[in-house]
């Protein structure tokens, strides 16, 4: 039988899963039917008359979207990056930040022999913030110099 510590460890890190999942994961639908939109109610169904060149027309123009003259500017990929950027670096800090914590309690609560074994644990929690803090510093450095460029 588990001790109560573990079951409120694992209760901890279960509502801190849901909320990042909740958080990461868009709820957003654009999807809207045509009768909706047209002010029925949706009771009715209607079948689309899609004709055969409707279809070539449809596949034709999405062929066409590559054949486009947009070019991603540099702004778009600065956007794109600091956005990138700033979820995985929220993401780190609040890993790091429960670990802590959760280490702390733990720390707090054991025995003798267990602390040592929780700062034995501590020379891979403390080279994984390195790494990832440094990766971090590495990518914002990159960004730097190559949109200099």
């Amino acid at each position: 039988m588990m001790n109560k510590t573990k079951l409120l460890k694992i209760k901890i890190l279960f509502v801190i899963f849901i909320i990042i999942i909740s958080t990461i994961i868009p709820n957003q639908v654009m999807a809207q039917n045509e009768d909706v939109a047209n002010g029925d109610n949706g009771a009715t169904t209607t079948t689309p008359s899609i004709t055969l060149d409707d279809i070539i027309n449809n596949g034709n123009s999405f062929l066409n979207i590559g054949d486009s003259s947009h070019i991603t500017t540099e702004a778009e990929v600065k956007d794109i990056s600091d956005w990138v950027s700033g979820i995985l670096l929220t993401i780190a800090i609040g890993v790091t930040l429960i670990s802590a914590i959760i280490m702390g309690i733990n720390f707090l609560t054991q025995t003798v022999e267990d602390k040592a074994k929780i700062k034995e644990s501590m020379t891979p929690w403390v080279i994984g913030i390195f790494i990832s803090f440094g990766a971090y510093t590495i990518w914002k450095i990159t960004m730097n110099i190559f949109m200099n460029l």
